[in-house]
């Protein structure tokens, strides 16, 4: 898989995210009470956002 070949060594966990990664913020949002969100952003970046 020629994705892999990209430079992992800036990301903090040094890995691609995987389906699990994401689980979840997708259960949140699934619950009734994520029924009062609206416009949010969810950033599921390895923390990246935060730099």
């Amino acid at each position: 898989m020629a994705y892999k070949a990209f430079d992992l060594s800036g990301a903090p966990t040094r890995r691609w995210g995987q389906p699990e990664d994401f689980g979840a913020i997708a259960v949140c949002l699934a619950r009734d009470a994520s029924g009062y969100r609206a416009g949010e952003t969810f950033p599921v970046d390895d923390g990246d956002s935060l730099f």
